[in-house]
């Protein structure tokens, strides 16, 4: 693992990015890990006197790991995050940051780092900057009027979820569609698919929800992946 990040802007926050690089055969998580990864951490160590605003997760993969269903990514991944000083007016000149990770390869393997980096003007900044932007345009976008979620239904029993997209190439293959549901359960298993031009249309199974537990009222997160693009949404039960 490795960190970077730039100097403070004016009112003292800081872009930083976690890299990490797998070795070949190895993966590591999306925010929500399917059956049995471990989910990235970032957090400040105690009195850096920042606070993490916001991680972002770039566009992940749907892997199986011996019959195992795994969200996440089998090669480099950079998360971007920003950090903000909790007392107004004050100017970080370094960052500490805590980062616990799972990475598996047949079984999963917490990996844990603590990393302070000075934040000072020097000739990698424009490397590091550079790399904190690249990790940014990873990250899957909001939907727009060529890319977006037309409709989408759960079944009455809950066990179906069925969704239309207008995606934003006319040809290609289905669109890849991974549901984060409630904290720890993520669907990708399709029960039907059908594109015509750039609609899309799949039938997903919820093969599993907490015991008890009612979407009704609640709201759930797609992330939509055609060819090089990708977005990511929020789905609300009303």
């Amino acid at each position: 693992m490795r960190l970077v990040a730039t100097e403070p802007a004016k009112d003292g926050s800081v872009e930083a990015a976690l890299q990490i690089e797998p070795k070949q055969g190895w993966t590591t998580y999306w925010r929500e890990p399917g059956e049995a990864g471990i989910p990235p951490q970032i957090t400040t160590a105690s009195g850096s006197g920042l606070s993490i605003d916001g991680i972002g997760y770039p566009t992940p993969k749907h892997l199986v790991n011996a019959e195992i269903d795994e969200i996440g990514y089998d090669g480099p991944v950079t998360f971007p995050f920003s950090l903000s000083p909790t007392a107004k007016g004050s100017f970080p000149s370094s960052i500490n940051v805590n980062a616990f990770i799972g990475l598996c390869r047949n079984i999963c393997i917490p990996f844990q780092g603590s990393f302070e980096v000075a934040l000072i003007s020097s000739r990698s900044e424009a490397i590091d900057k550079a790399i904190i932007q690249r990790a940014k345009a990873s990250l899957p976008r909001p939907p727009t009027s060529d890319f977006e979620i037309i409709s989408h239904r759960l079944s009455p029993d809950f066990r179906r979820l069925s969704l239309t997209f207008r995606l934003p190439h006319e040809d290609g293959g289905p669109a890849k569609v991974i549901i984060a549901g409630p904290s720890g359960y993520v669907y990708t298993r399709v029960l039907a698919a059908e594109r015509n031009g750039s609609t899309f249309s799949t039938d997903l199974a919820i093969d599993k929800l907490p015991k008890g537990y009612s979407p009704i009222g609640k709201s759930w997160t797609v992330v939509a992946i055609d060819e090089d693009r990708a977005i990511e949404a929020p789905l609300a039960f009303p």
